[in-house]
C-alpha cells in the first residue's frame, strides 16, 4: 500500500512523471499577483504592441497576448505562464516602455522557467 501525504508526479512501481513547471512558477507568482490587474494591463500592452505590429512575428505576438489574456480573465495562472514562455522580448520591452509593471513582472517569470 502506497500512501502520499503531498506533491508527487508519479506513483508507483515503473511510474514516471513531470513536474508542471508552469504551474509551480505561477504558484510561486500567485500571492503577489492580481489577476484583474494583470487583465486590464495585458489589454492595454496587446493595444499597445499592435500600433507597432508590421512583421509576421507581431502579428503573432499578438495572439500569445490574445491566449495570456483570456487564460487571465478566466482566473487560469498556469495558462498564463503557459501561454507567456512564447513571449519575446519586444514585448517585454513594449511592457516595461509602457509602465505595465504586473505584466512586465509576469512576463519575466514566465522567461525564467
Amino acid at each position: 500500500m502506497i500512501f502520499n501525504l503531498g506533491q508527487i508526479g508519479a506513483i508507483g512501481p515503473n511510474s514516471t512523471g513531470a513536474v508542471n513547471t508552469f504551474y509551480e512558477s505561477w504558484k510561486r507568482l500567485e500571492p503577489t499577483t492580481d489577476l484583474c490587474a494583470l487583465t486590464t494591463e495585458l489589454e492595454k500592452l496587446r493595444c499597445e504592441f499592435r500600433q507597432y505590429a508590421t512583421k509576421r512575428e507581431d502579428d503573432a505576438q499578438l495572439d500569445v497576448l490574445s491566449e495570456v489574456e483570456c487564460a487571465a480573465e478566466s482566473g487560469d495562472g498556469a495558462g498564463v505562464m503557459k501561454a507567456l514562455a512564447k513571449i519575446r522580448k519586444a514585448v517585454l520591452e513594449t511592457a516595461e516602455r509602457i509602465g505595465t509593471d504586473v505584466a512586465a513582472k509576469v512576463i519575466v517569470e514566465a522567461g525564467k522557467r
